[in-house]
């Protein structure tokens, strides 16, 4: 831990936020009932049926999701819908970021 002054603090630029890194977990916002996946750069894709997300994370799917903040709507993209478990690969996705900023670029 390192203890720094105010002025040093007050002195750095805020960045962008931060999304949920692709494939690790499921996403929804708390007054929509949509739930999605995530894809390099914050692209959130609407998971189609409980089949699909069942096929995608097991039978205890529904473990995988997080509410997210309506407040953070305005950082994610949105891309086509994941209509069957061949339109996403949670692992591949995973595996396509290696940091945060593989996945802000």
């Amino acid at each position: 831990v390192v203890i720094v002054s105010d002025d040093f603090m007050s002195s750095l630029s805020l960045g962008s936020n931060v999304t949920y890194r692709p494939g690790t977990r499921m996403v929804k916002f708390i007054t929509v009932n949509t739930v999605y996946t995530v894809t390099r750069g914050g692209v959130l894709r609407a998971v189609a049926s409980e089949d699909v997300a069942e096929d995608l994370y097991g039978s205890a799917w529904n473990t995988w999701i997080d509410d997210i903040s309506d407040a953070f709507f305005g950082n994610y993209d949105f891309g086509d819908d994941v209509d069957d478990a061949e339109d996403y690969d949670p692992d591949e996705e995973e595996e396509s970021v290696d940091s945060i900023d593989d996945n802000l670029s």
